[in-house]
């Protein structure tokens, strides 16, 4: 568990604090490259003029991809764990209420909420509060702890939590098969969080093709910017959760569609806090209304 100055984390919650009573984010700035560690270095012995400038920089709308976070031969690993492991329980959706089990689910028609964008994956979905029999928050407890920070709280937060108590960690592995899965341009509340922290578990051009393909981020001009054409299997993609992002019909040279069994197509793995079922005002994403800068 990270140890850090009380103080670090009171200049995070006092930058959020101010600069989000400006208009949010929707539009990408920047795309900056940095290697994971020396980034989680940078915001664990940060000064206050380091968390105004990551700060504002997000705020602004920069993206940030992580490199050398975790090696394809890992990814490989737990992305097999996670497939077999699906195999074992019924593919059935869960809401996040008191006593809600790990579980995994594939849209067989596209869904999303009413007046929504819509997805097409097959979610495999992981709660702190059940048992870790995967190793899957051991593996990606760094990341937690670091956003956590980031976003103005202590990295141990939540780690005990339960969906009554409205803040639980999830992480969420996300497969987009070849010539069928997509999920279109949407934003996420920032409320818990403050930074989307997500790897990509797969690798373009390898996968599925290099281009218009993969998470993109949305600029100023309505153009859709393709950021996976810059990362290499087992990076982190980052930005505020107000972007507007989303995923295209996904392509490639075997469009086997939605073939639940195969581990193939595109895979991306999110680490979130987000509120439970069990919050009355919960947040959630929603559509994007427009994607040019009125």
């Amino acid at each position: 568990m990270t140890t850090l100055p009380i103080e670090t984390i009171h200049m995070f919650r006092k930058a959020w604090s101010k600069i989000e009573t400006n208009p949010i984010p929707h539009f990408l700035r920047n795309i900056i490259i940095v290697d994971t560690d020396e980034f989680i270095d940078k915001i664990t012995n940060a000064n206050e003029e380091t968390v105004l400038e990551l700060v504002s920089s997000i705020y602004s709308g920069d993206a940030y991809i992580f490199r050398n976070a975790i090696s394809k031969e890992k990814s490989e690993q737990i992305k097999k764990k996670v497939s077999d492991w699906s195999k074992s329980v019924p593919d059935e959706y869960r809401e996040m209420l008191e006593g809600c089990q790990n579980y995994h689910t594939a849209t067989k028609e596209a869904r999303g909420p009413k007046d929504g964008y819509v997805s097409l994956e097959h979610s495999y979905v992981f709660f702190r509060h059940n048992k870790d029999e995967l190793g899957l928050f051991e593996a990606f407890d760094k990341y937690f702890e670091m956003v956590k920070i980031l976003s103005g709280n202590e990295p141990n937060s939540y780690l005990t939590n339960t969906p009554k108590d409205g803040i639980i960690d999830r992480i969420t592995f996300i497969q987009y098969p070849v010539g069928y899965g997509k999920i279109s341009t949407h934003f996420d509340p920032a409320r818990t969080q403050k930074l989307l922290v997500g790897s990509i578990f797969s690798q373009i051009g390898d996968d599925y093709y290099h281009g218009d393909n993969g998470f993109y981020l949305v600029d100023k001009y309505g153009k859709n910017i393709y950021l996976e054409n810059l990362v290499t299997q087992g990076d982190f993609i980052c930005a505020y959760p107000t972007m507007y992002h989303g995923v295209p019909l996904v392509t490639g040279e075997e469009s086997e569609g939605a073939n639940w069994d195969s581990t193939s197509g595109r895979w991306y793995v999110q680490c979130y806090s987000p509120e439970s079922h069990e919050v009355k005002d919960r947040l959630s994403a929603k559509p994007a209304k427009s994607t040019v800068d009125a």
